[in-house]
């Protein structure tokens, strides 16, 4: 399956959730429409935990700089640059 965005794939999902709920089909068709429900919501959810990592990756040290980090994701490396951290200090933390 190609890369769909997330808002289409739950449309798509919610809409064989409604089919599945309320339409009077055959045995056969309910097991495709449950497949592709399946596949529509492993999409929504690998997509979830993409967004998941990279708002994680948004992490602040104890003075508030910003730090940069690397993550996987299946392309390859993606880096997040946010302001550089104050580096000029080696202090160790008060705790």
């Amino acid at each position: 399956m190609g890369k769909i965005k997330y808002e289409d794939a739950l449309v798509k999902l919610e809409s064989i959730v409604s089919h599945l709920e309320n339409d009077d089909i055959e045995l056969e068709d309910a097991l495709n429409k449950f497949e592709e429900g399946i596949k529509m919501a492993k999409e929504c959810s690998s997509q979830l935990d993409a967004a998941e990592k990279k708002i994680n990756l948004l992490t602040t040290d104890l003075e508030g700089s910003f730090k940069t980090e690397t993550f996987k994701v299946s392309g390859g490396e993606k880096e997040f640059l946010q302001p550089e951290q104050n580096s000029s200090t080696n202090e160790e933390p008060p705790f």
